[in-house]
């Protein structure tokens, strides 16, 4: 059964009970359900999913500053105001980030956040951006 899209629409967030399944909980199952993906899609892939370009192009224009860089959080938070099911682990990843770095579409810059600690703030910008 999936889900209707006006209920997705509705929601502040959308999670597929699919992705909340541990990975040895979903290996070896065969489910019909569009949203079950096995493994990670590989950049051809993504690349060739123009819903899923144009969301990320959209995101990360919406998002970014003068300069083109935006910061990945924002660009997640405007992801999901938009489009609640969005999730990276419909292709296969983990996080925002790894998907933005599989799909090879866009310039990455990581910052550390302080000297003294090991966080960091990742900005991307839209390798077909005109904003230097």
């Amino acid at each position: 059964m999936t889900t209707p899209k006006p209920f997705i629409a509705a929601c502040d967030k959308f999670i597929y009970t699919e992705n909340l399944r541990k990975e040895e909980d979903v290996e070896g199952t065969v489910d019909e359900s569009p949203m079950q993906v096995p493994g990670k899609w590989d950049t051809n892939r993504l690349k060739g999913d123009s819903k899923l370009v144009k969301m990320l192009r959209d995101a990360v224009e919406d998002s970014a500053e003068e300069s083109g860089w935006a910061f990945l959080g924002n660009v997640g938070s405007n992801l999901v105001q938009k489009q609640p099911d969005f999730d990276p682990r419909n292709y296969g990843y983990k996080k925002m980030w790894d998907i933005f770095r599989a799909i090879d579409l866009f310039d990455i810059d990581e910052v550390r956040a302080d000297n003294s600690s090991n966080n960091r703030l990742i900005y991307v910008k839209d390798k077909k951006s005109d904003r230097k």
